[in-house]
């Protein structure tokens, strides 16, 4: 064991420098809104939390933005401890825990304020309900293995501490030698095999030394008692375990920022300089204000100095133009910082972004590549939301944020899928200055070349929201963003397949693949393995999806619901020539009749409905759902759609869909009934009859 001395005047004058902070490890939220206990979460540089919504992904952020945000923002038991327990709650009670990695340069200052603390890297701190921390660091003993040798060596210090303070009075001469007595008897009264760690031995010693911190608080000296005090208290702390207040303080000052983002103004087009400076001076400022200050700050463009360059009166020609010229060099400068890295981040097409100054106004154009200028007001809300984005999330990092952990809830909803994708790549690159955390439910927001960041968040009666230590939880709708996106990964790069069916979304692809590979092994019609199947992401999303396939030189095959939407796009693919009607498939087609149908028409009522009544068990209660309700409507999904309504439930076809591929692979062929299984014998082949000559099937 090495040595774990005080130097006295260390502990006294210890200044604490400036440090680059602490790098998140995991963090574990208990005690809050729906979460009893989230357990122990890994983090990486960035981290997603994916689940559906309502799961506890918010709660989690808001949770952790509270242990040490920019602004202070205490935590409220009554509104935020679970409702259910609050009849326990005292106040103090814990809600996240954070455990951190310390760089070799922050070990190494610990270890400076006390040797105790020189081999560890790990720190986990806590903090409650009343606004106080916890430190602990699980590398080390904890009480820690003091025995008597080392006792007497801290009780040494003691006196020493007393020798140079208390000794130079001549009152304090017979406290100082009072001292010396006490602590001898203390020492000499301790068992050789003392240990710390022993807890009736501990709290004697502790005991012992608070009654000489009496004996010299109260002492009628004039002497100068606080450094022996202070030691004391030192001494105190290390036998029992604590954190010294030197290494608190210190941790308090490197933990990291965490900054919470769950809404992105929109950055004005035009911006009144005069108005806006106006908002500055009385700190009133709207939403759209902040994100344009943000903004302002990012590009280095001072608006104020602006207005002073564009006023002409009292100066000379030679000023003006001079001014006018430096003018047009800040607003330069400043469109092509902002052009720079936007475009590249932004992937979809190269963007050149134009500060103008128009009278009084400061207006934003983007520019694109075939040489069309337009306000940013008037491109795309994808665009647009991108862009303040972007411009808040730079500003933040850069503007006094360098050692804080970013969170965002539910960034890019309003974004479509491929810009997502692109949102993904910005975020992994903001993470390289500071760490992230982001919630989403939509699997284009999932890196699937890091599923190491992936964590999915589950809510559960009982035992409320938690959050899995990796990506695969045991909760098939959590699991639900993660299937589709390794679904949509999957297909990409089956596009370049030679023979594409393409059905409407990610369901039916389920459907024909998981039928498909059951009636492959059981040696019936099934898919061609020549085929690929896509997902379109909706009915109308076929046509495009097809039309795309289809100047590629692929083979393509459509199936489509026999509604008035598939109809429609039945009628755009034959109008446009992208396919032939050979290439198109009716549902009813394989069923051999003339009504309305989608796929789920092609399962046995009762077959189908025991699949829903497994997946909205709880909203259906001892009211199951039979072919027997006399409900109306064209297909079994709006009979299903108005019975759950009348329960206040909102259908989903994913649900039962689920179940029901999950018994594919337990249940035999013989479980089926024969009639379904004719029909989609019927389907496949249809299928591979529009796509394949019979001589490659």
């Amino acid at each position: 064991m090495g040595s774990i001395f005080l130097l006295a005047d260390k502990l006294i004058c210890y200044h604490l420098p400036w440090v680059r902070g602490l790098k998140l490890k995991s963090f574990r939220v208990v005690n809050y809104r729906s979460i009893e206990d989230s357990g122990d979460v890994p983090v990486n540089g960035y981290t997603a939390l994916v689940g559906k919504n309502e799961s506890g992904k918010t709660s989690c952020l808001k949770a952790i933005h509270k242990f040490n945000p920019t602004q202070p923002e205490p935590f409220d038991g009554l509104r935020e401890f679970p409702r259910n327990r609050f009849h326990e709650f005292k106040g103090d009670e814990p809600v996240v825990s954070l455990t951190f990695i310390l760089s070799d340069d922050e070990v190494h200052k610990l270890g400076t304020i006390n040797q105790r603390f020189k081999d560890s890297n790990i720190v986990r701190i806590t903090r409650d309900y009343a606004g106080g921390y916890k430190f602990e660091f699980p590398e080390i003993d904890n009480p820690p293995h003091v025995t008597k040798e080392i006792a007497a060596n801290l009780l040494g210090q003691i006196k020493e501490a007393g020798s140079s303070s208390l000794g130079g009075t001549p009152a304090g001469k017979p406290l100082q030698e009072q001292l010396v007595e006490v602590l001898n008897k203390i020492i000499a009264g301790m068992s050789d095999t003392f240990d710390a760690r022993a807890t009736d031995e501990k709290n004697n010693l502790i005991q012992q030394l608070q009654d000489v911190h009496s004996m010299i608080t109260y002492a009628d000296t004039s002497a100068d008692t606080a450094l022996v005090v202070d030691v004391i208290d030192q001494v105190i702390q290390i036998i029992n375990g604590d954190t010294l207040p030197e290494v608190q303080a210190y941790l308090r000052q490197t933990m990291p920022k965490f900054i919470y983002f769950d809404n992105y103004s929109i950055i004005q087009s035009r911006i009144h300089i005069p108005s806006y400076l106006q908002k500055l001076k009385t700190g009133v400022l709207t939403p759209e204000d902040k994100t344009t200050r943000t903004l302002f700050r990012l590009v280095k463009l001072d608006p104020e100095i602006l207005m002073k360059l564009g006023n002409v009166e009292g100066k000379t020609p030679e000023r003006v133009q001079k001014d006018i010229d430096e003018r047009s060099v800040r607003i330069s400068r400043a469109s092509m910082v902002m052009s720079g890295d936007l475009a590249e981040i932004w992937g979809q097409k190269r963007n050149r972004v134009e500060f103008r100054l128009d009278g009084d106004f400061i207006r934003i154009w983007i520019a694109d590549v075939e040489g069309s200028t337009i306000e940013l007001e008037q491109r795309g809300k994808g665009f647009q939301w991108f862009f303040s984005f972007y411009a808040i999330f730079n500003g933040e990092s850069e503007e006094g944020h360098k050692n804080a952990v970013l969170l965002l809830d539910e960034p890019g909803m309003n974004l479509h899928a491929s810009s997502q994708a692109s949102l993904v790549k910005f975020l992994r690159k903001l993470s390289k200055k500071n760490q992230l955390i982001y919630t989403t439910h939509s699997p284009f927001m999932i890196d699937m070349d890091a599923l190491d960041t992936v964590r999915t968040v589950s809510e559960s009666r009982g035992t409320g929201a938690t959050v899995s230590a990796d990506a695969w939880s045991k909760d098939k709708e959590s699991l639900f963003p993660l299937q589709a996106a390794l679904y949509y990964s999957v297909s990409q790069p089956l596009l370049a397949a030679q023979n594409n069916l393409v059905v409407q979304d990610i369901t039916d692809f389920w459907y024909i693949a998981g039928f498909s590979d059951m009636f492959r092994q059981n040696n019936l019609a099934h898919l061609s393995d020549k085929v690929v199947i896509t997902p379109a992401g909706g009915a109308s999303n076929c046509v495009l999806l097809s039309a795309m396939l289809s100047t590629h030189n692929q083979n393509v095959c459509v199936l489509l619901n026999s509604d008035s939407i598939g109809q429609k796009v039945k009628e755009d693919l034959l109008r446009s020539k992208i396919l032939q009607q050979s290439k198109i498939v009716y549902i009813n087609q394989v069923a051999g009749n003339r009504r309305e149908m989608e796929f789920e028409d092609l399962f046995p009522e009762e077959f189908y409905l025991n699949y829903v009544n497994r997946a909205y068990a709880k909203e259906l209660g001892d009211n199951p759902m039979t072919p027997a309700v006399p409900l109306s409507g064209p297909t079994i999904r709006s009979k299903i759609e108005q019975y759950l309504s009348l329960r206040g439930a909102e259908f989903h076809r994913s649900k039962p869909a689920r179940i029901m591929l999950n018994d594919l692979r337990d249940i035999e062929m013989s479980d089926l009934p024969e009639e379904l299984v004719k029909t989609l014998e019927n389907l496949f082949t249809k299928i591979n009859e529009a796509l394949l000559p019979p001589e490659s099937d």
